[in-house]
């Protein structure tokens, strides 16, 4: 004979006792038998701004054992999709220690919206998934990332550049224009393009700047998981 008892609470540790019974009366009863359940589904899954392009910072809360006695957590496992409509959340990413309770997950695709989950495992097995956490990468690079010039004059250049591929993921909140001194200097000014609709445009006017000057420009992308690169 066997039995499942459900309904029970994640880390806890319950002992059971088994009595038979027939017409006559209750027979002797078992002996104890203590067994742990297996952890509760971890709490707070979330990510960690800022993400970039291939690249998802995440933290959840320990799992919580009660009682002396049950089992503790030896590791948590995260879970993620593959980025795509509809996709199951069947990859999983890694194994963690049981004092880990955040992870940066990589290799991951620019423009994506990416789920996850994380799970606690003890001696009496893995328990339930935590609630599914959405986060999107960072936007890649502009097409034409080194932006391209259609107009010039001797204190202005007119930049254009391509708008970088949205797969699953949010969309381009903005683009930032950096360059150079003109004289080989690094590329890390940043140009005001304008404000508004015109920060969401792939063409930039800078002006301003020195006759017979040779300039470098660079061109980043940004949505609410971050700046792209």
């Amino acid at each position: 004979p066997s039995a499942t008892i459900t309904d029970l609470g994640g880390g806890r540790l319950y002992a059971f006792v088994i009595e038979s019974l027939n017409d006559y009366g209750v027979g002797d009863v078992s002996a104890v038998f203590e067994q742990s359940t297996s952890p509760a589904a971890p709490l707070g899954l979330s990510d960690v701004h800022p993400a970039t392009t291939t690249s998802i910072s995440l933290s959840w809360n320990a799992s919580v054992v009660s009682g002396e006695g049950a089992a503790a957590v030896s590791v948590y496992k995260l879970y993620r999709d593959e980025g795509t409509a509809e996709a199951e959340l069947e990859t999983l990413i890694e194994t963690f220690g049981a004092n880990v309770t955040s992870a940066t997950v990589t290799g991951l695709e620019s423009g994506r919206l990416y789920s996850f989950q994380v799970s606690a495992v003890s001696s009496a097995g893995e328990g339930f998934r935590s609630e599914v956490v959405a986060s999107s990468t960072a936007p890649a690079a502009p097409l034409w990332s080194v932006p391209h010039s259609t107009h010039q004059t001797e204190s202005t250049i007119l930049l254009s550049w391509s708008a970088p591929p949205i797969s699953t993921g949010v969309e381009v909140a903005d683009y930032t224009v950096y360059r150079d001194d003109g004289l080989g200097g690094e590329v890390d000014s940043v140009v005001a393009c304008g404000e508004g609709d015109l920060m969401m445009a792939t063409t930039c006017q800078l002006a301003g700047l020195e006759a017979g000057h040779d300039y470098v420009f660079q061109v980043s992308a940004t949505n609410p998981a971050g700046e792209g690169y």
